[in-house]
């Protein structure tokens, strides 16, 4: 009897050993880590484009006398960096004198365009346009020339524009992707 417990005793333990080899064979390593999640918010660009005077956005001519003309340019405080820009179309270069305020560039190669740069800030900017927000109607304007613009009144007009600076060379290959 000793022999056959012996034996089953031998039998147990080696079945125990294979079992455990066998275990420990198809046992896997493995590790988690925790997730990352990225979000991704949306940048943009956002002006406006505003003027209070003249009331109407109509003006009468007297010459020597200053209209008090207060466009500008408002960007966004959420707004990125960006190039921003401003399109004078003057009708009125018989009839008028105007300067341009600080802080506006002419764009090289383009007849009534100016721009500025822009640093996102948390407030945002306001940009006039005209130097102290006037035109001044010329002194030397005929009689001849009032009744031609009394026929064809004469015309400013702006429009603003804004570009990300982000991927944007300089203020040309702005203009030149904004393609106004």
């Amino acid at each position: 009897m000793k022999k056959h417990t012996r034996r089953t005793a031998l039998i147990v333990s080696l079945a125990v050993i294979v079992c455990c080899l066998i275990g420990g064979t198809i046992a896997w390593l493995t590790d988690t880590t925790d997730q990352i999640t990225n979000t991704f918010t949306i940048g943009k660009v956002d002006i406006d484009l505003t003027e209070q005077n003249p009331a109407n956005k109509t003006a009468q001519m007297i010459p020597g006398s200053d209209i008090t003309k207060d466009p500008k340019v408002t960007v966004d405080a959420s707004s990125e960096d960006c190039y921003v820009y401003i399109q004078i179309t003057n009708n009125a270069a018989d009839y008028l004198d105007w300067t341009i305020a600080n802080g506006w560039t002419a764009l090289s190669g383009q007849t009534g365009v100016y721009y500025r740069e822009y640093t996102k800030s948390t407030t945002g900017a306001e940009y006039p346009v005209l130097a102290d927000n006037k035109v001044t109607v010329k002194s030397t304007l005929t009689n001849a020339q009032m009744d031609a613009a009394a026929q064809t009144p004469p015309t400013l007009a702006f429009k603003a524009y804004a570009i990300q600076k982000t991927n944007i060379t300089d203020a040309a290959d702005g203009w030149a992707k904004l393609n106004p």
